[in-house]
């Protein structure tokens, strides 16, 4: 019933917000209309009008999301407030003038824009304010408080008695504890009172008002988690079990339903299907544009590397992708014809430590491929890799399948993302940096992953290519 409730409060929280967006909208296209000089209006309601609406509404609803504002409801004072809507409404008019000046919405004027986004900025302050207020007046009526007990008195206990003591938002009332031995009875464990055993679960549960229980404890004590759950499920009372069994370091946990049958996946690799989603879409976007506008500049590219040397435009290699499936990654040639074949003669020279084969001053590399390589032209081409879904613009980059085979096991679990163009280590130091390093910094981006990494270092790697900093 908790969830339930937090459900409708943040849903209560997002409306609220997104109404306060729309009313600051409204007003900005008044003061447009009435207030400002007929040459600076810009957009009216039969044309751009309702996209630029339904973008805002978009590019905020993305920027909360990012700041994580409505999972946690947490409006704990004035200050906070104000800079958690001051960063949602600053990233928001950064990609909005972005956006605009991208796809060139010249009839937007951009002083509406930062009108709207001004009040955007007071309102929305209003409504969480608004929101505190009311999260306040249910918390003081009892509306969201709940008595509960918890079972077990070890770490898991602990663990799950701290996250509900420093949470805003899930506040409850703790009864007490139940531990297996009836000898720890009446003692105080992490600030609460053991007020019986498992056995006495049920006698409890009929003489108190409690609302659910939880189990926390670890894997090794999970044989009386079915007495407990009959118990609850005779008296009619909620029961939530804890799902960090196994410490897991890395893994997410989550619940999952298969045709009613209830699953708990740990996935060690990021889960936000709305942002891989929106990451796609992105890969795909700027790929076409790329590709579209850079064309007729790597026409030119491709005749200098025909006349430069014998052998064809492309050099096409078997790469590992998304967990190791195999694809052809395209580059433009920058090495004489045969340069696999007489590899094996300068392994001797090879200065990167692990698998990978690197060369400062590679004899096989052309007059027109040392340029392309050290201002990372040569990987063109690859935008198409990205536009059939083998790449994305950022990921780990994709080894070889030789290389893969001489892994360690935990460097293997840089292939569970889909690889990319550019990722940490490109704007890291590339090459000067050690094999073990590069693969740290590829399970880093991947632990660590979100739409705004990937922006920054999208922006990041503009510098990096032209300077061509550790590119050989």
């Amino acid at each position: 019933m908790i969830a339930g409730k937090y459900r409708f409060f943040k849903n209560l929280a997002l409306t609220l917000d997104i109404f306060a967006g729309l009313i600051a909208f409204y007003i900005g296209f008044v003061v447009k209309e009435f207030f400002l000089p007929y040459d600076i209006r810009g957009v009216n309601v039969t044309d751009e009008f309702w996209i630029t609406l339904i973008i805002s509404v978009i590019v905020f609803y993305f920027w909360s999301q990012r700041f994580n504002i409505y999972d946690s409801l947490n409006y704990k004072n004035f200050k906070n407030i104000t800079l958690n809507t001051f960063y949602i409404i600053t990233s928001s008019g950064l990609t909005l003038f972005t956006f605009f000046f991208i796809f060139r919405f010249q009839s937007i004027s951009r002083i509406f824009i930062s009108l709207y986004l001004v009040l955007s900025f007071f309102l929305i302050i209003l409504s969480r304010l608004l929101m505190q207020y009311i999260l306040r007046e249910n918390r003081r009526q009892g509306v969201l408080k709940r008595n509960i007990i918890i079972v077990g008195t070890g770490e898991q206990a602990k663990e799950f008695i701290s996250i509900l003591q420093n949470h805003e938002f899930w506040r409850m009332n703790i009864v007490g504890l139940l531990d297996i031995n009836e000898k720890f009875v009446g003692e105080m464990k992490h600030g609460f009172k053991i007020i019986g055993t498992i056995k006495e679960l049920k006698q409890i549960l009929l003489n108190q008002p409690i609302d659910e229980v939880v189990y926390a404890v670890s894997i090794d004590r999970m044989n009386n988690l079915k007495e407990v759950l009959d118990t609850c499920e005779e008296v009619g009372v909620t029961t939530r079990v804890t799902s960090n069994f196994f410490n897991m370091m890395i893994s997410k946990t989550r619940i999952e339903h298969l045709n009613g049958l209830p699953i708990l996946t740990y996935s060690p690799i990021p889960d936000f299907y709305a942002s891989l989603i929106i990451k796609r879409v992105i890969d795909i976007l700027l790929s076409i544009i790329v590709l579209i506008v850079f064309s007729p500049f790597f026409l030119i590219i491709a005749i200098l590397i025909k006349l430069g040397s014998p052998g064809p435009l492309l050099f096409v290699q078997k790469r590992l992708g998304l967990n190791g499936r195999q694809f052809k990654m395209y580059k433009l040639r920058t090495m004489v014809e045969n340069a696999e074949t007489i590899k094996e003669e300068f392994q001797f020279k090879n200065e990167m430590s692990g698998p990978v084969f690197k060369i400062k001053k590679d004899p096989r590399i052309t007059g027109i491929g040392s340029f392309l390589r050290k201002t990372s032209l040569d990987e063109f081409p690859q935008f198409v890799n990205v536009l059939r879904g083998e790449m994305s613009i950022v990921g780990p980059r994709p080894p070889v399948p030789q290389e893969v085979k001489n892994y360690e096991p935990w460097q293997r679990r840089r292939l569970s993302m889909r690889p990319g163009l550019t990722c940490l280590w490109q704007i890291s130091g590339r090459s000067h940096i050690s094999f073990d390093e590069w693969m740290k910094l590829d399970l880093k981006y991947i632990d660590n992953w979100s739409l705004w990494l990937d922006f920054k270092i999208i922006f990041k790697t503009i510098p990096v290519v032209l300077l061509g900093k550790g590119a050989y």
